[in-house]
């Protein structure tokens, strides 16, 4: 069965709108991603304080490694 337009907006206004929000699902979630990505930087922190000494040493220029991380 098929509904025009019209019958689709009068179907619309006359249920009630739900709201799904699940703030605190949400909050964990960001919470959560807002770990990893400090966990993956401080890990990416720890590998560069070892490697840029060590190409220091061998005589790698380490500027372009020091600029692409912030450094």
């Amino acid at each position: 069965m098929e509904c025009s337009a019209a019958e689709l907006g009068m179907r619309a206004a006359e249920e009630p709108v739900r709201f799904d929000l699940d703030v605190a699902g949400h909050r964990a979630q960001v919470l959560g991603r807002i770990e990893e990505l400090e966990s993956r930087q401080r890990e990416r922190e720890e590998i560069l304080s070892e490697l840029v000494p060590a190409m220091e040493v061998e005589g790698y220029d380490t500027g372009t490694v020091k600029a692409v991380v912030g450094g």
